[in-house]
């Protein structure tokens, strides 16, 4: 069977298909690394936006999730413009003391018990200078007192942003997500990048705060700049996309995805590689758009394994190789669950 025929395409007459080649795949140049004939296209594009980076293939907890069509998207012009938020800054006091619920393992710590126990119960694994290792979201298993002993860490050093931003995390995870908002706007102007980003998705969710897009570009663009690799990739997808009030632009998606992937974030080198891929804001590079899919496989993200075969089924940017093909469907299918990769394994 033919590789147009493997694709469900109708026989068109040549010059349509000459037409469908180029707005499919885009013009070939000699920066075109795949072997002769149309190149497959890659039908998947990466995941949309998260509250909290997660492993890729991890089921996320209710209202952590922020899908593409969430959210009004009126259209603002193409920039992101600095708006200023009227929430209050002001920190719930605290029902009763902390200082009794732990020892301080080191008595010579010079962190006080609340923080420490702020830091214990609440704290990103993804934020710097925190005490111990850090939980991810879904680990949050005493948030009531969380939110005690960050209120009064807030209280005992309200210049530490990390205090305000974990008592933002408590918060939404008791489901309480006007206090979380509260919370994380503190942290926000205080250049807390995790802050930034979270209270940009809860604006743009309408979570706790009346949906206000524009302000959670603002938000997510202030947490991309200090260097967040979730909002910067988020900031590319919604480039990549034309969403949320900005003018699609292939190149800055590319920048933004470039940036984030570089730090190692998943979806971001999977939009990186689409980009190369298509010639879409940076020249075409199939090599390139290979190489960077294959790091968004190898880190587990099903579409990136599924397109990854789909290369290697066609010699595209790889050495074909019909073996290696079938391990990425079948790890796209048995890791990833997803359907269309289980067809390339029982045709």
């Amino acid at each position: 069977m033919s590789k147009i025929q493997r694709h469900g395409l109708w026989i068109l007459p040549s010059v349509l298909l000459l037409i469908w080649g180029v707005v499919m795949v885009g013009p070939f140049s000699q920066d075109d690394s795949s072997s002769s004939g149309i190149a497959p296209p890659l039908e998947l594009d990466p995941t949309s936006a998260q509250l909290e980076p997660t492993p890729a293939n991890r089921a996320m907890t209710s209202g952590e999730q922020l899908t593409a069509s969430q959210g009004a998207s009126p259209r603002h012009g193409g920039g992101i413009k600095s708006v200023h938020t009227s929430l209050k800054r002001t920190v719930p006091t605290p029902t009763s003391t902390t200082t009794s619920l732990i020892q301080p393992n080191n008595a010579h710590s010079p962190i006080p018990a609340p923080d420490r126990l702020c830091d214990q119960l609440a704290a990103s694994p993804d934020a710097p200078g925190i005490y111990g290792k850090g939980l991810r979201f879904d680990q949050l298993k005493y948030p009531a007192r969380a939110v005690i002993a960050c209120q009064e860490a807030v209280q005992h050093a309200s210049h530490e942003s990390r205090f305000s931003f974990q008592l933002g995390r408590a918060y939404y995870r008791l489901n309480n997500y006007a206090q979380a908002v509260v919370a994380y706007d503190r942290a926000a102007r205080q250049d807390h990048p995790l802050a930034q980003h979270n209270l940009a998705i809860m604006m743009l969710n309408g979570q706790g705060v009346r949906a206000n897009p524009q302000q959670a570009l603002h938000w997510f663009a202030k947490a991309a700049q200090g260097g967040y690799a979730e909002a910067r990739f988020t900031l590319g997808s919604f480039y990549a996309h034309g969403q949320h009030g900005v003018t699609k632009s292939g190149s800055k998606a590319f920048h933004w995805y470039q940036l984030a992937a570089k730090q190692g974030h998943a979806q971001a080198q999977f939009g990186l590689g689409r980009l190369y891929y298509y010639g879409n804001g940076v020249t075409m590079d199939r090599k390139k758009g290979a190489k960077w899919i294959g790091k968004a496989a190898q880190q587990g993200v099903a579409r990136a394994q599924y397109s990854y075969g789909l290369l290697f089924e066609s010699g595209t940017g790889v050495q074909k190789n019909p073996q290696e093909a079938r391990k990425w469907f079948s790890k796209a299918w048995q890791e990833g669950g997803l359907a269309i990769a289980r067809q390339k394994l029982n045709p």
